[in-house]
């Protein structure tokens, strides 16, 4: 059983690389620390965090739409993952405790929290301007992105495919959470956090790959994206194979809970025997591919 996966979830705001000197970030302190001890409605700053914890190391960098000063509190350990990748010049150490970014590391923080903040609309379904988001708060932002999956029945066995057709779009407005399911995100941080971590290539994009990885296995969720799916009664297959969709589409899910092996490509080896027995019991002789198709269609 082959499973194929394609497209990007989301992409970050492109930024252009400004590497400053020691001398310039020691120069920029004063002014963030005056800046920094207002409120949130001062006119220099974009977003303050609310969210600090033992875990968490305050970051301060520029946002790239408009010159403000930005504030987030980032895990200790997603520091440490930004570290092992930029320039330890890339980090500078502020007085306060504070790390004030520059130069790539600098880019790569702010242009996704760009992403987050403007096109996911994390900042403007904060209301009451927090710093946190309620569940319904959450529920306007545009953190979801709807999937089309092709499953494909061939003589030999299965393949399946997921692919992404909409990106941005708000949560409450799709049948189906393709991302961070089960999962309550409370604060423009905590997003800020995840993507951070789960762009394992550092290059901008959050790849279908690479989302559903942030959550598990692709195999586990490729299986509960097929079973939920199929769980509505309106999505069941109709038609003159129906049936044999039907125990094809149950096979398929019974082949991904099992334990599995995985030949020499990498593909989740299946029970040849009882696939052969599907076909025979529905009168089946598949010379060509058969193929369904399901997606998580917006409302």
């Amino acid at each position: 059983m082959q499973i194929s996966l394609s497209g990007t979830a989301f992409k970050s705001y492109e930024v252009n690389v400004q590497n400053r000197t020691t001398e310039e970030l020691s120069k920029e302190n004063l002014s963030f620390d005056n800046t920094l001890t207002k409120t949130n409605k001062s006119d220099n700053i974009t977003y303050q965090t609310t969210n600090e914890n033992e875990n968490t190391t305050n970051i301060v960098f520029t946002d790239p739409t408009n010159g403000n000063h930005v504030q987030v509190a980032l895990d200790n350990s997603t520091i440490d993952r930004l570290k092992r990748n930029f320039s330890e010049d890339d980090f500078f150490q502020r007085e306060n405790g504070d790390i004030r970014l520059n130069a790539k590391a600098e880019a790569f923080v702010s242009g996704w929290f760009a992403d987050i903040a403007y096109k996911r609309e994390f900042l403007s379904s904060d209301v009451n301007n927090d710093g946190k988001l309620t569940e319904e708060e959450y529920l306007n932002t545009k953190n979801n992105f709807g999937i089309e999956g092709i499953d494909t029945f061939s003589k030999e066995g299965i393949s399946t495919h997921e692919s992404v057709y909409s990106t941005y779009v708000q949560s409450k407005d799709i049948n189906s959470f393709m991302y961070r399911t089960g999962v309550e995100v409370n604060s423009l941080d905590d997003e800020l956090n995840y993507t951070l971590n789960i762009d394992k290539d550092f290059d901008g994009k959050i790849s279908l790959e690479e989302s559903y990885k942030g959550e598990g296995t692709i195999e586990e969720k490729v299986k509960n994206n097929i079973k939920e799916y199929y769980s509505n009664p309106e999505n069941m297959i109709k038609g003159e194979l129906s049936n044999f969709f039907n125990d094809a589409i149950n096979f398929l899910i019974d082949t991904l809970e099992k334990e599995k092996k995985y030949d020499k490509n990498g593909n989740i080896e299946i029970d040849k025997k009882q696939w052969e027995q599907i076909q025979q019991r529905h009168n089946i002789l598949i010379t060509e591919s058969l193929k369904q198709v399901f997606e998580s269609e917006n409302k």
